[in-house]
């Protein structure tokens, strides 16, 4: 009988004074479907945290094969657990999997698959028994169906490491098909599936479901390239969802959103209603010629807008994702763009993604050379991640192209994050929204003007010049000592800030407002009241001259509601929860067209 060991180590975090971890759910897959299929083979152990190295090495007594499932946020590790095993056990065999490896782990490894792992794994194994230990690329096709294929929650594999572990929470990955039909140029998915989508039996789903509710698992994510992509079905998935998982410990459910956006997925959110948070619009790019290169034309401006009203139909928060540093992309084009969302009607959020170069990406093998893509080693990218220098991680994080130099994609960022600080996170948006409708003043030349004054207004100007240094170190280094915070958290903590400085952040947009024009008291008084701050309190009622849903001249009556709808729900620390920043609810009492206008507030 032969011993295999999987390896799927993750970081633990912790959650409102509670410890997280994610269960393995790739190794505990790939054994489930392996030993109903080889019976020469033993299970020695699923390794699934960042425990002390040599600790790891010295449990382990016997071991015939390493499976590494291998991913951005353990490559490094798992590398020195495989030097250090072949220190110990000479003979046993190294083989690396996953998304990000690539045949050049064949320098530190005896094997590496690169294609779906329990075809792979099988194909190993049965190497490995009939002593066949060459060095080997297993590069097989799909696996021809998934049903049938066990789930190793079902099958008991992870009770005892959750009953070893009484006081943690687990966060599950869940999966109800397989494959993407996509081929986006900075996504690894599409390539490695080879499009083709594969569906789990709707049995497996539901008993899946059912362990949750049993288990404590407070995350679940649905790891569909497309959720929302099968009509029916997913929308009968979504509330066998909602339907199990009611009486359950599941605080959140992310997942990945079908690409070809339409009312489906409004309706599927509906369903989940508050454990999913909102629909992400991921138009990763503005620019026409970049979305070309990337082959992700899938969005176009009229269905973004379509989404939009379908967004405030079914009452959806929504937020739009960009990917700074794609090709052909310039400072002019991504300003622009990040100021066309609004335009086309996006004022909840965007999330700026920083372009990373994933190593089996058409961005990565073809593209990096042809746009001259300049990267540095970013690390502490991920929740849970070590300060000590010799546990760190890393991805390639893109710098410069051949058209934003260092200096462009550093200026094109503190853009888009003064609008995310400032119209996104709502405390310019009311002046802004009044002087597009009345004065036809565009959010591009409205924004521009206070992206001109910032770095010399008082007050708001120490946080940008904070910001613009950190920023230039991450992309000169990798790093950002000087907040000694993860780069992913930078937009968290100047949200932080911006809130504890509320007077200061509303009295630079009323200036820069009043470059363009005389701002009314009413509509002042609307944004002090957009966000909920004790120091203006609500109901408040205003009528102007303006209707900020139409951007059109109507007379309307608003009234300001404090039901706390909330801007995002993101962590930044103890003393600033989940949901702290909030918008106020501003509803339209009356409307009606008129030249003249007598605008009154109480």
């Amino acid at each position: 009988m032969k011993t295999v060991y999987f390896f799927q180590p993750q970081f633990s975090y912790s959650v409102h004074e509670s410890i997280q971890y994610w269960l393995p759910y790739t190794a505990g897959s790939l054994w489930e479907y392996a030993k109903h299929k080889l019976t020469d083979w033993q299970l020695g152990d699923i390794i699934y945290r960042r425990d002390d190295i040599d600790d790891i090495i010295d449990k382990i007594d016997a071991i015939d094969l390493a499976c590494f499932c291998t991913y951005i946020w353990n490559k490094e590790y798992n590398i020195k657990i495989a030097k250090r095993l072949k220190e110990k056990f000479p003979n046993v065999h190294i083989s690396f999997g996953g998304p990000q490896v690539t045949k050049d782990y064949l320098d530190f490894s005896d094997s590496v698959c690169l294609t779906e792992g329990e075809v792979s794994v099988i194909d190993l194994m049965t190497d490995i028994s009939q002593g066949n230990l060459v060095k080997t690329i297993y590069n097989s096709t799909r696996m021809p169906t998934l049903q049938g294929v066990p789930s190793p929650y079902t099958t008991g594999l992870f009770d005892k490491i959750i009953a070893a572990n009484p006081d943690a929470k687990w966060n599950a990955v869940f999966e109800t098909n397989r494959g993407c039909p996509y081929s986006c140029s900075f996504c690894e998915w599409g390539g490695l599936t080879a499009s083709k989508i594969f569906q789990f039996d709707m049995d497996r789903i539901v008993a899946e479901l059912e362990w949750f509710t049993k288990n404590p698992i407070v995350v679940i994510f649905i790891a569909d390239a497309n959720f929302g992509i099968f009509e029916q079905r997913d929308l009968e998935i979504a509330a066998i969802i909602r339907d199990t998982m009611k009486n359950s410990q599941l605080e959140y459910i992310s997942l990945n959103y079908a690409k070809n956006s339409n009312e489906r997925i409004f309706e599927i959110a509906n369903i989940l209603g508050t454990i999913s948070k909102g629909i992400t619009l991921s138009a990763q790019s503005m620019n026409q010629e970049t979305l070309k290169v990337i082959k992700r034309q899938n969005m176009k401006v009229n269905n973004f807008q379509d989404m939009l009203r379908l967004a405030d139909e079914y009452n959806t928060y929504t937020y739009t994702e960009l990917i700074l540093g794609l090709p052909l992309e310039t400072k002019e084009t991504w300003k622009s763009g990040v100021c066309e969302l609004m335009e086309l009607g996006q004022h909840n959020k965007i999330f700026v993604q920083k372009g990373t170069l994933l190593p089996n990406t058409e961005w990565n093998l073809e593209h990096r050379e042809e746009y001259d893509i300049k990267t540095v080693k970013l690390h502490d990218f991920v929740a849970g991640a070590p300060t000590e220098e010799k546990d760190q991680e890393y991805i390639d994080l893109v710098v410069s192209t051949n058209t934003m130099d260092i200096h462009d994609m550093n200026e094109s960022w503190m853009y888009s994050w003064m609008c995310e600080q400032m119209h996104y996170n709502g405390y310019s948006q009311i002046i802004s929204k009044y002087l597009r409708a009345k004065y036809g003043i565009s959010f591009r030349k409205f924004y521009d003007k206070m992206f001109e004054i910032m770095p010399t207004f008082p007050v708001v100007k120490e946080e940008f010049h904070r910001i613009k240094k950190t920023h230039q170190e991450l992309l000169r280094t990798g790093n950002t000592t000087t907040l000694g915070i993860m780069p992913n958290t930078i937009e968290l903590v100047s949200r932080k800030v911006f809130f504890i400085m509320y007077d200061n952040a509303i009295a630079f947009a009323i200036a820069v407002g009043r470059y363009f024009a005389l701002i009314p008291d009413g509509v002042i008084g609307i944004q002090e009241r957009f966000l909920n701050n004790d120091k203006y309190m609500v109901p408040y009622t205003i009528k102007l001259d303006i209707n900020f849903e139409t951007m059109n001249n109507e007379i309307t009556q608003y009234k300001i509601m404090n039901l706390e709808e909330y801007v995002g729900s993101n962590t930044t620390g103890k003393d600033f929860p989940r949901g702290t920043i909030k918008r106020n609810k501003i509803i339209i009492e009356e409307k009606k067209k008129n030249d003249e206008c007598n605008c009154t507030y109480q």
